[in-house]
């Protein structure tokens, strides 16, 4: 009897999720039609409405960033194919978009360049999603554990030394494959910048009294180094430090 009633549970909550994600695809399609009518407000509703439901996917933030852009919502636009780019950083659309956004910003700031080792690590996480790059290392973790093996029980004297540093070689790829999977996964489940949304004031402390530094327009991008009750404090594109409160941005 407890075995029927644990089935039909699943059961239950199987059809239900079913249902739940028919109806999104279905708002999702919707929201496509609207869009593709002009009714450019309709089809943000209705993406937003999928939003809210926790579900997540670039065509989502992408097409959302769309209908912001063609109702002049630059900020919102910009927000949007961040997050799309976020979860698919190789699609040249959602690039191209994102960079034709940009160009709106009337703020501009001489990017400080990041460190090359990072623009190259960076560029090479991008290449593969946080999965596959785990399925990358859990599969050079066993290879190397099996060439490990014949290191062990082989009797024959070259073979045991190239055994030892093949598997060696494939341990540390592994480890490095693993830290590429848990930084894609980071950048997608813990996103450390925002965009300004209003013309903002970046202060020199977290406080209303604190020193005006910069006045900021909207659709500029910052990245969050920490957080105090109502403010952050942010890293903008040149290099400078400051706080701004959170009410004033949206996180990517």
């Amino acid at each position: 009897m407890r075995r029927l009633k644990l089935l039909i549970i699943i059961l239950i909550a199987t059809t239900s999720i079913f249902a739940q994600k028919e109806n999104l695809l279905s708002t999702f399609e919707q929201a496509n039609i609207e869009y593709a009518d002009e009714n450019f407000e309709q089809a943000i509703n209705k993406y937003e409405s999928v939003v809210e439901k926790k579900y997540e996917s670039a065509e989502l933030y992408y097409n959302l960033g769309n209908a912001f852009f063609k109702q002049n919502n630059i900020p919102k636009a910009i927000v949007n194919y961040e997050r799309a780019y976020r979860l698919s950083p190789n699609d040249e659309d959602i690039k191209h978009n994102l960079e034709h956004a940009n160009l709106f910003v009337q703020d501009e700031f001489t990017k400080v360049p990041d460190f090359i080792l990072d623009r190259i690590y960076h560029g090479v996480v991008h290449v593969l999603g946080s999965n596959t790059w785990a399925l990358i290392s859990i599969n050079t973790f066993i290879l190397g554990l099996t060439v490990f093996l014949i290191f062990l029980f082989s009797k024959i004297v070259s073979r045991r030394k190239l055994a030892f540093f093949f598997s060696i070689l494939l341990m540390m790829f592994s480890i490095i494959t693993f830290s590429f999977s848990a930084e894609s996964k980071k950048q997608i489940t813990e996103p450390n910048a925002a965009i300004i949304m209003e013309i903002s004031t970046i202060k020199s402390s977290p406080e209303n009294d604190g020193t005006d530094l910069y006045i900021l327009n909207p659709g500029v991008k910052v990245g969050i180094k920490s957080i105090n009750n109502d403010w952050y404090e942010v890293k903008l594109p040149n290099g400078k430090i400051g706080w701004i409160q959170k009410n004033v941005v949206e996180i990517i």
